[in-house]
């Protein structure tokens, strides 16, 4: 009777092992496919897209059963392609794949779109036994969206059924930001004052003279070599700069104009600058100033009139200068702590 039972229950062993291995074997198959054939797609998409002049891309991997399992990078970037893959059962019945993204904003994010995407493309059931070998990839259809976080939907739209829901977080793009710093000048609205020597009155210079501070507001716009590469015939559109990630000698160049803190009618300058430390800048500018000059006289000329009839008038001069600016939120960080 034992021998029975046990020959029984060896036999029924003997079934539901083969079926346990085989219901364990998709979950394996599918992370070590996922695993193997998504670098070479990120490859292969990082090649097209140089090709092309476009630096950034973020590509998602997704299972038969719509779950993430692979990325180029964790975090998107507001305006480059999201690229969606999902992986099929080579040779399996054929079902249509569709990708949305909501909210999708186009350039300038002011205005959302909601942009769908359908691919014909063939995976196969999710219970389906398999190995590494037996599965690729199905890329749908790329978008770029302009907003900092983004829903994607895969469905199955032969059933009308949602595969998968991802949301991507994405950095935002800027153009220019706002900064106030300081520049060493010589152009200085001088003061003139009339000094004894014998017998005679000899004009002088009260000041300022030499180099000194003078400070200033500006904008400063953003990876200013990519604007003029956008002069060359196709040339890629430059969407701005991710402060995060964007870190290269391309990006931290930018344009600056900037006015007087104190005289913004009387003294502007334009310029380059270059970002040494997260917003902190080194600027060198072309600096244009209304100062005070005299007319007809020298320092040092005699003059017999009354000090305050020194003759002078304000006169357009210009100068290279250079100095030091900081993004408005640190200045803003200093004075607002209490």
């Amino acid at each position: 009777m034992v021998r029975h039972i046990m020959r029984y229950l060896s036999a029924l062993l003997s079934v539901l092992l083969p079926i346990t291995a085989m219901a364990a074997t998709p979950d394996a198959a599918v992370i070590d496919a996922c695993n193997q054939q998504a670098p070479s797609q990120i490859a292969q998409l990082e090649q097209t897209r140089k090709q092309r002049g476009e630096a950034g891309f973020t590509a998602l991997f997704f299972t038969p059963d719509g779950e993430l399992c692979n990325f180029s990078r964790q975090f998107g970037v507001v305006g480059d392609p999201i690229d969606v893959f999902v992986l099929r059962v080579k040779n399996a019945q054929n079902h249509a794949l569709g990708v949305q993204f909501a909210p999708c904003a186009v350039e300038p994010a002011g205005i959302s779109i909601y942009a769908q995407g359908a691919f014909p493309a063939t995976i196969g059931p999710s219970n389906v036994a398999a190995t590494a070998a037996d599965y690729e990839f199905v890329p749908l259809l790329p978008h770029r969206c302009f907003n900092t976080s983004v829903d994607i939907t895969i469905t199955d739209t032969t059933s009308n059924t949602q595969i998968g829901r991802y949301t991507l977080t994405q950095y935002d793009r800027y153009r220019a930001t706002l900064q106030v710093g300081s520049v060493f000048t010589s152009l200085h609205d001088n003061t003139y004052g009339l000094r004894a020597d014998g017998a005679n009155s000899r004009i002088f210079n009260k000041g300022p003279v030499k180099t000194g501070p003078e400070y200033y507001s500006s904008v400063v716009i953003y990876g200013l070599p990519h604007y003029l590469s956008e002069l060359r015939a196709n040339a890629p559109h430059y969407l701005g700069r991710d402060i995060v990630n964007d870190q290269s000698l391309s990006d931290r160049i930018g344009g600056v104009v900037a006015a007087s803190a104190s005289h913004p009618a009387q003294r502007f300058a334009a310029g380059l600058s270059i970002e040494v430390i997260r917003g902190v800048n080194v600027v060198g500018l072309v600096e244009f100033a209304q100062v005070t000059r005299l007319v007809g006289y020298n320092e040092g000329d005699i003059f017999t009139g009354a000090e305050n009839t020194i003759p002078v008038r304000n006169q357009w001069n210009r100068h290279f200068v250079a100095g030091l600016s900081l993004d408005f939120r640190y200045v803003t960080a200093l004075f607002s702590r209490q």
